[in-house]
């Protein structure tokens, strides 16, 4: 009997998959940084940023996120290029837009509150997001997986983005979905 629940506990072991904890670095190739902004009170611009990095570890309570503002992608090549002029991302001169964690919370389940920091153009604004966790594991290539979500919100005037301040709105809604992968 006691070596059956040896046996037993040994097996166990082997096949629980236990929450891993550490350094993870955002997948390229499974990140969605999209937003959405008012356009004319009418509809509604979506775009997105095709390059993303940076690096997530919840258990240190840190999140460091770039987003390349040359990578800004609105479907229409004409509105890319005037996106990433002056009057927008001004990309050639600030060519990073960063968010850097100061304290991550866990409040639940697989859900965080961060306090970040989220510098674009030059300017720091303090950030609160709620953070999900999606899911966590081994994937099919013997890489172990995180991932994650959150939606929030920024005001582009709160960084000196005032180009067509009555046709475009200022609440710009972002959308982050990621899979990092553990280093």
């Amino acid at each position: 009997m006691k070596n059956y629940l040896l046996l037993l506990l040994t097996a166990f072991a082997f096949t629980a998959t236990p929450a891993r904890a550490g350094e993870f670095t955002i997948d390229d190739s499974h990140v969605f940084a999209t937003f959405t902004v008012s356009h004319l009170g009418i509809g509604t611009v979506v775009g997105r940023f095709n390059k993303v990095n940076g690096t997530i570890n919840l258990d240190q309570g840190r999140i460091d996120v770039v987003l390349h503002a040359d990578s800004v992608d609105s479907g229409h090549p004409k509105r890319d290029q005037h996106l990433r002029s002056p009057d927008f991302f001004n990309a050639k001169q600030f060519p990073q837009i960063t968010l850097k964690s100061k304290k991550v919370t866990k409040t639940g389940d697989d859900r965080y509150r961060v306090e970040a920091v989220i510098s674009m153009l030059g300017k720091e604004k303090p950030i609160t997001i709620d953070l999900v966790k999606t899911g966590e594991g081994k994937d099919p290539w013997g890489g172990y997986r995180l991932g994650l979500a959150a939606d929030f919100t920024v005001n582009r005037a709160d960084f000196g983005m005032n180009y067509m301040p009555d046709g475009i709105g200022n609440a710009v809604k972002l959308q982050f979905y990621a899979e990092a992968l553990r280093q």
